[in-house]
């Protein structure tokens, strides 16, 4: 997961528990959809930002379909918890507007503001497939220690 703001180097993942708890909302309220294919999220808090990706892959595609939402925050002003509720309802709107038309191209593929409860909150999507790319640097003997803050140097 790329983030929106430059200075977005250290991060911290978003909990297991959070993450699945948002893989269960998913699960509940697109039924149909989770007979086809299976929902992945994860998430980032960098100092300054917090990074939620949502996706759903249908059972026997590559290609995964993924909603992005990036918040600026002040840790010291704002609770993480409560934006990521945000980002999980954002997410969640543009899913539901992708199950109804299956029009994956009309969502921005670049950070696009949008105001939200007086929040500017930016939206994306990609196709990134999380798993696959795994495996990939599983392969080319690559993979990437888990740890409490990590840093990407590649950006």
């Amino acid at each position: 997961m790329e983030p929106r703001l430059s200075s977005s180097m250290k991060w911290t993942p978003v909990p297991e528990e959070l993450t699945e708890q948002i893989i269960d909302v998913f699960n509940k309220n697109f039924k149909a959809q989770v007979q086809s294919g299976d929902f992945h999220a994860e998430g980032r808090i960098f100092t300054k930002e917090l990074l939620l990706r949502v996706g759903y892959k249908k059972e026997g595609e590559i290609r995964s379909y993924n909603f992005e939402v990036s918040i600026e925050f002040d840790p010291k002003k704002e609770n993480a918890i409560k934006l990521l509720y945000t980002a999980v309802d954002c997410a969640a709107s543009m899913m539901d507007e992708f199950f109804k038309n299956e029009e994956f191209h009309e969502f921005p593929k670049s950070w696009q503001p949008h105001k939200v409860d007086k929040k500017e909150v930016f939206l994306q999507t990609s196709t990134f497939n999380k798993e696959l790319e795994e495996e990939a640097d599983r392969l080319l003997g690559m993979e990437k220690e888990d740890t409490l803050v990590s840093e990407d140097d590649d950006l």
